[in-house]
């Protein structure tokens, strides 16, 4: 059911909220009786899957850092509510090993909704990265090793030089140090290389914050227009805004006074936005003027994972040194730091950042940021293995 655009947000997210406890009734009734079936937990999945892909279209684009508490509280108590339920169903369904991501696929009834797997158009890779990090994180490291075998050379090497990023660039002259360090880290090939299955979850974790890019140039060697413009739709407004810029930078900086006739010709005042996206023919570009400007700015997207990179090795240092004082005071601490460190990341890659103040201890600080900011899932993943999502 698609929400009226003219109903008050709050109203919007009770609608959504009140839907999940209709698909929790129904799960609680199933169990009194008898053991569930696999239909009806598919059934249920998928239900919930589209009251979460309404929410993702319909209310979270409005949502704001100026946002009243009401508003904020509501909208954390439907992503609660959601994650709730998907873990209970997770929890209900058989598992069986996964041997490679084609019969994971052949074996799972869920499929995503048809109109996201268009507006995203990478869904097997998307959905091979996250299954790759929760097997890891599940120290199940065969079975993501085989999975990441299975995707392209190149995705695999991002996810080598991520490890490298994630150990902390070791040089040669490092204990650990190898001129091929991320891939035979990431493989067990060497003891004296070798990384935790958390830190390969993060190394992953890295890879998929960037992962779009490849596939927007993917879309434009493709010549498809019209997905690329549904795929960069997806991108975070701030970020959108940085390869506009990147764009007209790339172009020769086009004015209305430039001294060269073929960038006056070309000339707007938001030249980034409608060269890019082909909104005016006089400004429009080939592809492969647009692919250079994506690699361009993936180069400065991935400089900002390494400063931010850097930040966590610093965290995780200080961190190590609490282990002399006590329970609340260090708790105290790790959420100050958690706090500190959004307050730098966030800004990197989504735009402004929420202030957000939760109950419980430093993980439930952790988890409520990732879940209003998801830049920060691979870096906090670094500090805590479990984010409770």
């Amino acid at each position: 059911m698609s929400l009226k655009v003219s109903m008050p947000l709050q109203q919007q997210i009770y609608v959504l909220c009140k839907q999940l406890d209709e698909l929790e009734w129904a799960l609680d009734d199933q169990l009194k009786d008898h053991p569930v079936s696999d239909r009806f937990l598919t059934e249920t999945k998928q239900k919930a899957w589209d009251c979460n892909f309404e929410y993702l279209k319909t209310v979270y684009p409005q949502i704001s850092p100026g946002s009243n508490q009401k508003l904020y509280n509501a909208n954390l108590h439907f992503l609660q509510k959601y994650e709730r339920l998907t873990f209970r169903i997770i929890a209900l369904t058989p598992v069986e090993p996964i041997v490679s991501h084609q019969q994971f696929v052949e074996k799972s009834h869920f499929k995503p909704p048809p109109a996201f797997v268009e507006k995203t158009g990478n869904m097997r890779t998307a959905d091979s990265f996250a299954l790759i990090s929760s097997l890891l994180r599940e120290e199940r490291e065969g079975e993501a090793l085989e999975l990441l075998c299975e995707l392209p050379i190149a995705l695999q090497k991002d996810v080598f030089d991520a490890l490298y990023v994630v150990r902390g660039s070791p040089s040669l002259n490092d204990p650990i140090g190898h001129e091929n360090f991320g891939e035979i880290s990431f493989k067990n090939k060497e003891p004296r290389c070798a990384s935790s299955p958390q830190q390969k979850a993060c190394a992953v974790e890295l890879v998929n914050l960037s992962l779009i890019f490849p596939h927007l140039i993917s879309l434009l060697k493709d010549k498809n227009p019209v997905l690329f413009k549904k795929a960069f739709a997806l991108l975070p407004e701030h970020i959108q805004n940085e390869i506009f810029a990147k764009h007209w930078e790339q172009m020769g900086k086009p004015t209305f006074r430039s001294s060269q006739e073929h960038l006056r010709r070309i000339a707007h005042n938001d030249f980034g936005r409608v060269s890019l996206l082909s909104m005016e023919a006089r400004c429009d570009v080939p592809a492969e003027h647009k692919i250079r400007t994506l690699e361009a700015y993936l180069i400065d997207f991935r400089k900002k994972i390494g400063a931010a990179q850097a930040l966590m090795r610093k965290v995780k240092e200080d961190w190590d040194k609490l282990e002399g004082i006590g329970g609340e005071e260090k708790d105290s601490i790790k959420k100050k730091s958690l706090q500190d460190l959004a307050k730098t990341i966030v800004p990197l890659f989504e735009g402004p950042v929420h202030e957000i103040e939760v109950e419980g201890f430093y993980h439930a600080l952790g988890t409520a940021y990732v879940k209003m900011h998801p830049c920060l899932r691979p870096f906090f993943l670094q500090l805590m293995n479990y984010l409770g999502m």
